[in-house]
C-alpha cells in the first residue's frame, strides 16, 4: 500500500518591522499559535533587546551604529540594504509573511518598503499592516507614512492601513494605554486566527492557493476588521464586524473583488450556525468577488465566537473608469472623460521679430506657437 505524503502546511512568520511594531508584536505573543514563527527587525539594539521576541535581526549597524534612525526613512532604507543577505535568509523558506510596522518614523518608512520587495521576489505572499500617525504629529512624520503606504502598495500582495485618528473617533474619552489596547485589538486577534486557520488540524482550513491567487493583483488596496462576541449574541455577529470603523463602510465593501472571512468557535459550533453566517457574510459583498472561508474550532471559545475578514479592494481609477455613460446616441459605452479648462492665453507679440515678413507655408503663419494654429486647448 502506497504511503499517504506528509501534510505540508504553509511556513508562516510574524514579524515587527522598527519601535512600533516592534511593541505592538510584544503584545502578540500570548495571542500566536504555537509553532509558528514570531520576529523582530530594527536598527535599535536596546529596543530589540527588550521586545521578548524569541528571533530578532539588527540591522544597518554600520549606519546607525546600533540606535534608531532618528526619523530618516533614508538611514532605515540603508541600513535595510546594508544587511540585505540577513534579512533574506531570515525570511527566505516562508510561505506566508504578515508584518506589523507603525509608519512615520525612519525604521518602516525606509526598511520595510524593500523588505517586502525582497520578500516578493522570492515568491512570499505578504500581509502588511501599517499602523499611521495621527493627524496631530509632525508633517513630516504623515509625509514620510504616506510615501511609505504607496511603496507598500506596489510591493505587497495586501497593505492593510491602519489609521490611529480612528482611535480618538471611536471614544475620546479613553486613555492612551486604554486607545493603544483597543488598536491591539483591532489587528492581533485576526492576524492569529488568519494564521490558525491556515495551519491548524481538525478545522475547515482555508485554501492557501485559492487565497493566494484572491491576493494578486491590484495595487495591495485592502480592509480588514476582526470581532469577537458572545455565543448568545452570535446571530448578529456578523453585522457587527462590517459595522467595524477599519472596514471603512459601504464604499469600500462595494469595492470589494475578493474576500476571505474566518470564524473560531467552540467545538459545539453547529452546522446551521456556520451556513447561516457565511451565507450573510457572502451577500454582503458585490458581484463577481471571489469568496473564500474557513474554520478554526477551539475548545476555550465554547462561549465566544471570534469572525476576521479581509477584502481586497479594486483600486479606485478602475471603478471610475468603470462608469459608462451613453455617447451622441449611437449606443457605444464609453469610459468617464475628464472635463478640460481652457486657459486663458493670448498670442505674445512678435517683439523685434515684428518688422519681419511671417513665414508662411501652405496659408499658415509658422511663426506662431503650434498650439494657436491649431488651435488646441492647454489644460490648467
Amino acid at each position: 500500500m502506497a504511503e499517504v505524503p506528509e501534510v505540508n502546511m504553509p511556513r508562516i512568520m510574524l514579524l515587527g518591522v522598527g519601535g512600533a511594531g516592534l511593541n505592538i508584536l510584544g503584545r502578540a505573543r500570548a495571542l500566536w499559535p504555537e509553532g509558528l514563527r514570531l520576529a523582530a527587525i530594527d536598527t535599535d539594539a536596546q529596543h530589540l533587546s527588550c521586545c521578548g521576541v524569541p528571533e530578532t535581526r539588527l540591522i544597518g549597524e554600520t549606519v546607525t551604529r546600533a540606535f534608531s534612525t532618528g526619523s530618516s526613512p533614508d538611514l532605515g532604507r540603508r541600513a535595510a540594504q546594508s544587511d540585505a543577505s540577513g534579512i533574506r535568509a531570515m525570511i527566505g523558506d516562508l510561505d506566508l509573511l504578515f508584518v506589523i510596522a507603525g509608519l512615520g518614523g525612519g525604521t518602516a518608512s525606509g526598511a520595510l518598503p524593500q523588505i517586502i520587495r525582497w520578500a516578493r521576489a522570492d515568491n512570499i505572499m505578504t500581509m502588511t499592516f501599517a499602523v499611521m500617525p495621527f493627524e496631530f504629529e509632525p508633517e513630516a512624520a504623515r509625509r514620510h507614512a504616506e510615501q511609505a503606504l504607496q511603496e507598500l502598495r506596489a510591493a505587497s500582495n495586501v497593505v492593510v492601513p491602519v489609521r490611529n485618528d480612528l482611535l480618538a473617533e471611536e471614544n475620546d474619552e479613553r486613555t492612551i494605554q486604554e486607545s493603544l489596547a483597543l488598536a491591539d485589538r483591532w489587528i492581533l486577534p485576526g492576524v492569529a486566527a488568519l494564521a490558525r486557520i491556515f495551519c491548524e488540524d481538525g478545522v475547515i482550513n482555508l485554501d492557501f492557493g485559492a487565497v493566494g491567487a484572491m491576493l494578486q493583483g491590484g495595487e495591495g488596496q485592502a480592509v480588514f476588521a476582526c470581532t469577537e462576541v458572545d455565543r448568545e449574541a452570535a446571530s448578529g455577529a456578523v453585522e457587527q464586524l462590517f459595522r467595524h470603523p477599519l472596514l471603512g463602510g459601504d464604499e469600500s465593501i462595494g469595492r470589494a473583488r475578493g474576500g476571505l472571512i474566518g470564524l473560531t468557535a467552540g467545538n459545539d459550533f453547529r452546522l446551521t450556525e456556520l451556513r447561516s453566517m457565511v451565507s450573510e457574510w457572502s451577500a454582503r459583498l458585490p458581484e463577481p468577488a471571489v469568496r473564500n472561508w474557513g474554520v478554526s474550532l477551539n475548545e476555550g471559545m465554547s462561549a465566544r465566537l471570534g469572525l476576521v475578514t479581509l477584502l481586497m479592494l479594486a483600486p479606485e481609477e478602475e471603478e471610475e473608469a468603470g462608469e459608462e455613460r451613453q455617447d451622441g446616441g449611437e449606443g457605444e459605452r464609453r469610459g468617464r472623460r475628464p472635463v478640460q479648462i481652457e486657459m486663458d492665453i493670448d498670442a505674445s507679440p512678435r517683439g523685434p521679430f515684428a518688422k519681419l515678413e511671417p513665414t508662411l507655408f501652405r496659408g499658415q503663419n509658422l511663426d506662431e506657437p503650434t498650439y494657436l494654429r491649431r488651435n488646441i486647448r492647454i489644460s490648467r
